[in-house]
């Protein structure tokens, strides 16, 4: 028998015969010393894990699990089964941890996560699930998988704020197709009518919005969709969220779109907006022509315009625009 098959034989003795604490935090202390390899130890440590230990032993043991790695997760797996939310949250973080030390666990890992990202009744679940998720798309960016299951996440989840976090995460990979799951969130016309918080369009666009910011040209293949739903979308909070994404990714190419959605949209918070998006667009540099070639239009819709908020707006951005020609 082998120096390290003895020590751990003798941890696994301590945890089933022990009640002192001592004792107990000292043998867990050594698995975690041999850690790959002390897959014997398992049955103890989830014991301990599943147990009312002290909160130090506990944490050694999941430590010791985390270590032992691609041995842990059959054992682990059967906690996301729990009725218990915060053990189903505990199984989620400590497989998120395996995958994250070995990335070969990777794929595994996520096949046993991804559907309570769409399941799990709780949301604090959920969204352990989408923040693990993301950790891990960091590390292996070919999971197309993953991508697809966040995007329907954004689509289905009822909670802001995992929309949001969705929505962030899937504008922070670096993947086209992460950029089109998000169109797709903002394209999507039939939606629950009963939704508890947020709207899924809507934080859709913000992380268009984002990606927009840092990389315009990536988004360019979007620019007929986000337009249709400028135009055609029922939902006010819809048209409004698509404008900074289509001017940031449009330029001068969208801006009489806008300046349509400025003077003809029925809400007067969307044309405000478009208005304050074109002043966005006025300072790229375009060229004098350009300018004065929309300052007529702009005048109409600071004379026509019924609400005095949208007309002082179309003036602020005439004065802009006045000044821009002055010094081209």
């Amino acid at each position: 028998m082998s120096r390290i098959k003895k020590r751990i034989d003798k941890c696994i003795r301590v945890l089933q015969n022990s009640k002192s604490s001592d004792e107990r935090k000292a043998a867990v202390k050594e698995l975690l010393k041999i850690g790959l390899g002390a897959e014997e130890a398992l049955p103890e440590l989830m014991k301990i894990i599943n147990g009312r230990e002290e909160f130090t032993i506990q944490g050694l043991a999941e430590e010791t699990v985390i270590k032992i790695g691609e041995p842990s997760i059959a054992y682990i797996k059967r906690l996301l089964k729990s009725l218990k939310w915060k053990k189903r949250s505990k199984a989620i973080e400590i497989l998120g941890a395996i995958a994250l030390t070995d990335k070969e666990t990777i794929t595994k890992v996520l096949s046993l996560i991804l559907p309570i990202a769409t399941r799990d009744l709780n949301y604090h679940v959920r969204l352990d699930v989408v923040t693990i998720v993301g950790k891990l798309l960091i590390k292996s960016k070919k999971q197309t998988h993953a991508i697809e299951i966040l995007g329907e996440v954004l689509r289905t989840d009822r909670h802001m704020q995992i929309q949001k976090e969705v929505s962030n995460l899937l504008s922070s990979i670096d993947s086209d197709l992460a950029i089109k799951e998000l169109v797709k969130s903002v394209k999507r016309e039939n939606y629950p009518l009963i939704r508890p918080t947020g709207n899924p369009r809507v934080e859709a666009a913000n992380g268009l919005y984002l990606v927009a910011h840092d990389k315009p040209k990536k988004l360019k293949f979007a620019i007929p969709d986000l337009l249709k739903v400028l135009r055609k979308d029922p939902t006010p909070a819809v048209r409004a969220s698509v404008l900074l994404p289509l001017a940031l990714s449009g330029g001068w190419d969208v801006v009489e779109d806008i300046i349509d959605s400025a003077a003809c949209d029925r809400w007067y918070q969307v044309r405000v907006t478009a208005l304050t998006v074109i002043g966005i667009i006025i300072n790229q540099k375009p060229t004098k022509r350009k300018l004065k070639s929309i300052e007529p239009l702009i005048k109409k819709i600071a004379r026509d315009d019924k609400y005095e908020y949208v007309q002082n707006s179309a003036r602020d951005l005439l004065e802009v625009i006045d000044e821009k020609i002055k010094t081209e």
